[in-house]
């Protein structure tokens, strides 16, 4: 681990927005809406400046959405371009090289879960949506007198979509996800993203170039583990290493990085601004930050970074690829 991460300056919050394309603007709101989402702020960009910042030759038009229960991180930005890019992930395997994944916490996941194959029932649309794994959190054995304590999951992957939604059972963990009233689904805001390297050796680079700390030391899991192997639908022998780098002092809004044994699919192309569904994640930085930091993410050796410009929200940004090949968004907000 880079000892060098704590001269760089961190994000004010956790992961800020999950960027997720989309072709019907109304739709993709309404979806949202269910889950506790709403807008907050709408913008365009003309198809010269969205090359410029996006590396996409198309007009955009985005819209931002909060939760209602907060508004400081874990926020989704709808992006619908005038000649998208192409399909994005849509139903690809969890583990490929480019996945990425929204988590939430609900309340129930059953409720969860019916919803989305109730709605595949009426409707044909394809959802595809795992039976609930059990993680636990604690050594004992459960029993009808020593029930269950940890987290109920589920994975949820439509066209457009591809969330992970984590019920907590019997123990609570403050400060990772808010449920406001009265949501017509009881879901919380994004507590967490994702990226799957081809190699564990570049995870470093969300120290060294973003500021984030890790929560514990890297751990190896593999398929033999019930419910890894469930919820993330492995397959025999695959195996990987993760660790979770988090904003130092923020519990929530936090970042996955998966480092994959042996070979996988590589979508990476297909989870970049301009594809439909979840494109890309954005941070947020204190004003004045990104013009001295850009000097600082290609010496991490990030590349094809833009030049600091206003993106369609009229805020001060930037986009770059990782070492990884994963592209990010940053932008400025506040004093």
């Amino acid at each position: 681990m880079s000892t060098e991460s704590t001269a760089i300056a961190p994000p004010r919050t956790g992961l800020f927005e999950h960027m997720y394309g989309v072709t019907d603007l109304e739709g993709a709101g309404r979806y949202w809406a269910q889950l506790g989402f709403e807008p907050l702020a709408e913008g365009t960009l003309e198809a010269e400046r969205a090359h410029e910042l996006y590396g996409v030759e198309s007009g955009l038009e985005s819209v931002r959405l909060g939760h209602r229960a907060t508004q400081r991180q874990g926020l989704i930005r709808l992006m619908r371009w005038e000649s998208a890019a192409g399909e994005g992930l849509k139903f690809a395997h969890p583990l490929d090289l480019g996945s990425r994944w929204s988590g939430f916490y609900v309340k129930d996941v059953l409720e969860m879960r019916d919803a989305y194959r109730d709605q595949a029932a009426l409707t044909g649309e394809r959802w595809d949506v795992t039976d609930p794994s059990r993680l636990p959190v604690t050594d004992q054995t459960p029993s009808f007198y020593d029930p269950f304590v940890g987290i109920r999951e589920i994975f949820v992957v439509g066209g457009e979509h591809r969330h992970a939604f984590l019920q907590r059972v019997r123990f609570d963990r403050p400060g990772v996800g808010s449920f406001a009233d009265a949501t017509p689904l009881a879901c919380t805001e994004a507590t967490h993203g994702n990226v799957v390297m081809p190699s564990f050796i570049t995870h470093a680079f969300y120290a060294d170039a973003l500021g984030l700390v890790p929560q514990a030391e890297p751990m190896r899991l593999d398929w033999t583990m019930p419910a890894i192997r469930q919820s993330l639908n492995m397959r025999e022998g695959q195996a990987f290493t993760v660790i979770v780098y988090q904003v130092p002092e923020v519990p929530t809004g936090f970042l996955r990085v998966y480092g994959m044994e042996g070979p996988v699919e590589d979508r990476r192309a297909d989870s970049r601004p301009g594809q439909l569904g979840l494109c890309c994640y954005s941070y947020a930085f204190p004003a004045g930050d990104l013009a001295q930091r850009r000097a600082v993410l290609e010496a991490a050796r990030a590349t094809d970074v833009s030049a600091v410009q206003t993106n369609e929200f009229g805020e001060t940004s930037l986009t770059f690829n990782a070492p990884d090949g994963y592209a990010w968004h940053l932008l400025e907000q506040g004093p």
